[in-house]
């Protein structure tokens, strides 16, 4: 085969060992060519008894996690007797390119996986907390991780108690930011050695939107608030078969609330004059308890009496961003995946069904593998005779790894821009494209430094745009057109997530730009998708959740669902799978000279991360709502501890009850019932319990908000996640460095956002633009 049909990472072997936390990396590294060899204990993988559990058509129970993860890769069973086993694996590791290793520091050590013993190798690991630093030996599964990591604090009801997002999201996404990593050390072919020290605790505050910004700088503590609406038109709201989602921006503020009054009014709905008057477009007002009962009021009697599909494809046709609220089923039925084929068939059942590729790449297209089968794809009894020999794998160490690398960027918002500010923050020379016309939304969002509006003093636009240059022009007017077409001539990447057909009418389509730089890597990332019924519906990250059975998948039996309280696809998946595949494409490039389109679909990318969920959902197993349910026996729960709203997550497995009865001072029995537990933990110190609980064995983290992780958390500051960083003239700002750590370079953000049109003179003075014709051409309005 050649290297179109064999995929990017063709003739990379990779050796996966340890637990679940690296599965979907493995996973994607296999999609697209490289030959991964899962390596298992004697009994088995711990993934092969995580539920749901699904039957194929011969009988056999599969766990639906285990299929999804692990199709595409070779299984290599040690044996019993533990030194045989060592030799084993050390034998594995040896022939290996990369070493893709999942647990604990100290699990690792165990098996003989440590930095210095693979210095030849490149290295991933994926660890709870980092491989160093005072929580580096902390117990903590995913409930732990997200009580710790903040996304905990921002989920459930605001009546109740704090909820997790949907059980192995939190590893999902941490093997998505392992493949990214691993994918950067791959960009000019050869691997790159060293160690990449992915931390799972990091990915979970990734996750967090704009909450650190707003404690830091706000002074606001971001809390939960399912149920309860953040404004008028923004929320769940019931209809005649579930629930949809709504979200029209700034009410009366905006061209969204205009269409859906329209809308009403076509429909005769009663009472619509309550919504008009000045009031309605005064922030003030419609986050008051009055605005939001008033709007539910007049719309909720005709939501309810129309499906959710209904209001959906009524939505599209006056361009609303309105989602129904899918459940995984719903999912599967989804008129706009199933047009573009996005589900897979499993192998062994006429039934089973699966997310397939989160990305689409012309050259080198992911080529996914579904199998309930228990010996998956074919057994190994050696990984290989010797790895590859690559003169290179250590000459290209202490730079970061997207030095040189162009990137024209025309994202904006949220997903886009964080997916371009992943590669800057690697070394890319990122030039972001604006219009001093039309303002990137987020320039414009809260928080705001000091609580000043400006579009220069957002701390949601900072985070996503770090280590960027910007420049402002007019691309309607042709000579600014043919200044941005000049400057991709010189680009390695260019990236949009505009609606399908927008960089078309600008005169920047994929083959308007090939023309000028036949080898690019042309980025595409629009909501649903280029192709397809429904490409060009409206939307964001909340209505992307909607849309892909994230929602669904977070609440209580018998409440609305409430998702994850951040607009999570926009900060994890759909960048996340951005980056991954565009890294691809540059290796691919570096090895063939070929360039290529990458389509990706952000409705995709996010059902892509509930993959087992999707399969169990096909075969008839329900998948509702998941409180903070980990699918093991024990105790597994978030409970209160002294103090205002301050709460642990405890997770003792079925084995370590005594322990957990010990340190809360309570009788055994009364581990049955949950209200006794919480009477018991609401008279503790949440992080003295903590560490009584962690000496014992017992996983357990206090629930942090943003507050806690920017000035009490002792593994971030370690790690130096929180980077502040100056805006001359206006102040510092706070950003998030990406959740790994490559032992030779750093890679956290090395310069702040930019000024709107801050660089655009510089930018063309290096594209070879004279003093007078930029002296010209913003004289004309073109650098507007």
């Amino acid at each position: 085969m050649n290297a179109r049909e064999r995929g990017a990472l063709a003739g990379l072997t990779v050796v996966e060992v340890g637990g679940s936390q690296t599965l979907y990396a493995g996973k994607l590294l296999a999609d697209q060519g490289a030959d991964v060899v899962l390596v298992e204990p004697s009994d088995g993988h711990d993934s092969r008894r995580r539920k749901p559990v699904v039957l194929a058509d011969d009988g056999e129970a599969v766990s639906a996690s285990f299929a999804y993860l692990n199709s595409a890769k070779r299984l290599l069973r040690l044996p019993d007797d533990d030194a045989t086993a060592a030799e084993r694996l050390r034998a594995a590791m040896a022939t290996a390119d990369i070493v893709l290793a999942g647990g604990s520091p100290r699990e690792l050590e165990r098996l003989g996986i440590v930095p210095e013993a693979l210095a030849d190798t490149l290295l991933v690991t994926v660890t709870p907390f980092g491989w160093t630093g005072p929580w580096r030996d902390l117990h903590a599964d995913e409930l732990v991780l997200n009580a710790l990591g903040g996304m905990t604090a921002l989920g459930g009801y605001a009546d109740g108690r704090p909820l997790q997002p949907p059980a192995g999201l939190a590893y999902n996404a941490a093997g998505l930011f392992a493949a990214v990593a691993t994918a950067a050390r791959l960009v000019r072919g050869a691997p790159v050695v060293g160690h990449v020290d992915v931390s799972i605790h990091e990915v979970v505050v990734m996750g967090l939107e704009n909450a650190a910004q707003f404690w830091d700088l706000e002074r606001k503590v971001r809390v939960r608030t399912g149920g309860v609406d953040s404004q008028v038109g923004r929320g769940v709201y019931a209809c005649a078969d579930g629930y949809v989602y709504i979200m029209l921006g700034l009410s009366a503020g905006s061209a969204f609330w205009g269409r859906f009054v329209a809308w009403m009014r076509e429909e005769g709905v009663a009472g619509l004059e309550l919504l008009e008057g000045a009031r309605w477009a005064e922030r003030s007002f419609i986050e008051s308890d009055e605005a939001k009962a008033t709007f539910r009021a007049v719309v909720e009697p005709y939501l309810r009496a129309h499906t959710k599909v209904d209001l959906y494809e009524a939505a599209i046709e006056r361009s609303i961003p309105l989602a129904p609220v899918n459940d995984m089923a719903d999912v599967l039925r989804e008129l706009q995946l199933l047009a573009r084929d996005f589900f897979i068939p499993a192998e062994g059942s006429a039934r089973g069904r699966a997310p397939g590729a989160p990305y689409q790449l012309s050259a080198t297209p992911a080529r996914p593998r579904l199998a309930l089968r228990r010996d998956g794809r074919s057994s190994a009894s050696a990984v290989r005779d010797a790895p590859v020999p690559h003169e290179d794998r250590r000459a290209l160490r202490g730079r970061r790894p997207l030095e040189g690398v162009r990137v024209v960027d025309f994202s904006w918002v949220g997903a886009g821009s964080y997916f371009t500010r992943t590669l800057a923050d690697m070394g890319a020379d990122v030039v972001k494209v604006e219009s001093g016309a039309r303002v990137d939304q987020i320039r414009v969002s809260p928080p705001f430094l000091d609580g000043i509006w400006g579009v220069d003093r957002s701390g949601y636009f900072a985070d996503r745009n770090s280590s960027k240059r910007s420049m402002t022009v007019d691309l309607k007017r042709p000579e600014g057109l043919e200044l941005v077409l000049g400057l991709i001539a010189g680009a390695d990447v260019v990236a949009s997530n505009f609606a399908p057909g927008t960089m078309e009418r600008l005169g920047l389509g994929y083959e308007a730009v090939r023309a000028r730089r036949p080898d690019v890597v042309y980025v595409s990332m629009s909501m649903q998708g280029a192709g397809g019924p429904r490409s060009r519906v409206v939307g964001y990250g909340l209505t992307i959740g909607a849309l892909s059975g994230l929602h669904s998948l977070v609440g209580e039996s018998g409440r609305e669902p409430i998702g994850t309280g951040t607009n999570y696809p926009d900060h994890i998946p759909s960048p996340g799978h951005a980056a991954f595949a565009a890294l691809s494409a540059l290796r691919h490039r570096a090895l063939t000279g070929e360039g290529q389109l990458l389509e990706l679909s952000q409705v995709e990318a996010t059902v892509a991360m509930l993959g087992a969920d999707a399969l169990a959902a096909s075969l008839g197993i329900p998948t509702p709502p998941q409180a903070n349910d980990v699918r093991r026996p024990g105790v597994h729960d978030v409970f209160p501890t002294a103090g205002v709203d301050r709460w642990i997550a405890i997770s003792a497995e079925a084995d370590q009850l005594g322990a957990l009865s010990e340190a809360l001072g309570i009788a055994a029995p009364d581990l049955d019932e949950e209200s006794l537990i919480a009477a018991a933990s609401s008279g503790f110190d949440g992080r003295e319990l903590m560490e009584a609980l962690q000496a014992r064995g017992v996983a357990a983290g206090v629930v942090q908000d943003a507050r806690d992780l920017i000035e009490d958390d002792p593994q971030l500051a370690h790690r130096a996640h929180w980077v502040r960083l100056p805006r001359p003239g206006v102040g510092a700002f706070l950003y998030n460095a990406l959740p790994f750590r490559f032992d030779d370079v750093d890679v956290r953000p090395q310069t702040g956002f930019p000024a709107l049109g801050e660089h655009t003179r510089e930018v063309l003075e290096e594209a070879g633009v004279g003093a007078d014709e930029i002296g010209r051409l913003e004289a004309d309005g073109v650098l507007a």
